[in-house]
């Protein structure tokens, strides 16, 4: 099963926020268009953040609602951005199911759009 069905950290962002995240992370990223996602619902935290041994590091918190388990898993910024920019819709929702599973994305308010990206490392 590609898509997961039940997702153990749901996330909701508004979406021109996620993506300047994104951007400004993407200016440090490695060779492999490393980005690591660490979200801790509970908590209220929200940190999209990189490191580059040359460049340096740049981490950015953002405002979101969350529910679920604490869960820090890395994806490509090109193909995590690819699909954010095809979403309409302000507010996005991100569905993770462990370090090692693809990750949902979907506008809020649209269930015809879906968006399934793998991690591409375990951290």
């Amino acid at each position: 099963q590609i898509i997961p069905e039940k997702h153990t950290t749901q996330i909701r962002f508004i979406k021109s926020d996620f993506i300047s995240a994104i951007k400004a992370a993407s200016l440090f990223s490695n060779k492999i268009h490393e980005v690591t996602l660490s979200f801790q619902p509970n908590k209220k935290t929200y940190i999209i953040s990189t490191e580059n041994a040359e460049l340096g590091k740049q981490a950015t918190t953002l405002d979101g609602q969350g529910s679920g388990e604490d869960i820090e898993v890395v994806f490509n910024w090109k193909f995590l951005l690819d699909g954010l920019q095809r979403i309409e819709s302000s507010e996005v929702f991100l569905g993770l199911s462990g370090q090692a599973a693809p990750m949902v994305i979907r506008p809020v308010g649209d269930a015809q759009y879906l968006y399934v990206l793998m991690p591409i490392k375990n951290t």
